[in-house]
């Protein structure tokens, strides 16, 4: 069986919870499934043992609709891929091969799906528009929707995969490495702590770089800065460079540049260093089902303080201190709890570790292989 899938993230957008599920999908196909990874452009340096084949596109608003609407579609015809696997709401309006859809990104399965249209910068120029329109149209044509067994209510009735949650082994630690210090895991990530410019001790922001979500993020951080920032600086990843320049224009509005970093675009590689060198995980914001902040905040024992959704409290239960979505004074209020008081933050950093210990070990290959099946044969 042959099941092509789209690579724009994994070169565009590289620690996006699209491009984490993919890698993770990628890693735990079985020998029955030929996988046929698309491309933008050349393979980036961190992503080996994988083959791609690569059709150069423009990273520009005209770019992409090509790529989602011509180029993607027009290789699962050329490859004659029985599958074309999307891990992004970004459907061709005509495809010959049956879809399927992961909702990876922040907010699936909580918003209305326009919301991730809304949230690209300039979303009013008239090329994204028509982008937005054209997949709006071609995921009516999707055939299932692939979600997590471990969260509720999918976004939409129809036919609907349930499979185990699965994040790339990268970010799998096992029991006792959680702590930033372990030489024999810290020695095969491509980073050290002095190549950033870091103090020993930060907390990690990793999630969506919109204005509105960067705005909800700087008012609960300033609730927090004035109390813990001077040692425990904000760290922000994962923005591309129109996100950054967003971001940086409401740190100085905000005043809050010296207690908060806002970092180039980094890989996977990096970020797991990242994940295990933080004191603790700030995502007050949206939750993605998938392979996004709050996964990888459990999965590395990490103190993780959230907005309160219902993605987020199925994912992580106890083992998080949420606060209400949008209260910035709560949100901060907890983010200085998990760090001033100890024994909580070790409390639920245990707990944590328990409740992702099912994400180490699981038949997910099998069982997207029976999904895949399924899909061909039309159910």
């Amino acid at each position: 069986m042959r099941v092509l899938y789209d690579g724009w993230s994994l070169v565009r957008n590289p620690v996006s919870p699209s491009s984490l599920h993919l890698l993770a999908i990628l890693e735990n196909l079985p020998e029955e499934i030929e996988s046929l990874l698309v491309l933008p452009e050349v393979s980036p340096g961190w992503l080996t043992g994988i083959n791609a084949h690569v059709q150069p596109t423009a990273n520009t608003p005209l770019g992409r609709w090509l790529w989602e609407q011509v180029r993607v579609p027009g290789l699962a015809n050329q490859f004659k891929a029985d599958l074309l696997h999307l891990m992004t709401p970004t459907a061709p309006l005509i495809s010959s091969s049956t879809i399927l859809y992961s909702p990876c990104y922040h907010g699936a399965g909580m918003e209305d799906p326009s919301v991730f249209w809304r949230r690209i910068p300039d979303s009013n120029l008239f090329l994204n528009r028509l982008r937005s329109s054209f997949a709006q149209g071609g995921m009516a044509q999707v055939s299932e929707i692939v979600w997590p067994q471990d969260v509720p209510h999918p976004p939409k009735k129809r036919h609907e995969a349930r499979i185990p949650p699965v994040l790339p082994s990268l970010y799998l630690i096992g029991p006792g490495e959680q702590g930033s210090t372990n030489r024999t895991i810290m020695h095969t990530l491509s980073r050290e702590k002095k190549d950033y410019d870091l103090p020993e001790s930060f907390i990690l922001y990793h999630g969506p770089g919109d204005q509105g979500s960067l705005v909800n993020l700087l008012n609960a951080w300033r609730w927090a800065a004035e109390a813990i920032g001077g040692l425990n600086p904000l760290v922000v990843v994962g923005l591309d460079r129109q996100e950054q320049a967003i971001a940086a224009h409401l740190v100085e509005e905000y005043a809050l540049g010296v207690d908060l970093h806002i970092l180039p675009i980094i890989n996977p590689i990096d970020l797991a260093w990242f994940y295990r060198a933080c004191v603790a995980v700030f995502h007050p914001a949206p939750t993605s089902p998938w392979a996004g902040p709050v996964r990888l905040a459990l999965a590395h024992g990490k103190p993780l303080v959230a907005s309160e959704n219902t993605i987020s409290d199925a994912i992580a239960g106890p083992a998080a201190y949420l606060a209400p979505a949008g209260d910035g004074r709560a949100l901060g209020a907890a983010l200085v709890t998990v760090i001033v008081e100890e024994q909580f933050a070790g409390e639920i950093s245990a707990s944590a570790l328990k409740r992702s210990a099912a994400w180490r070990a699981t038949d997910i290959g099998e069982q997207l292989l029976g999904r895949y099946q399924l899909a061909q044969g039309g159910f």
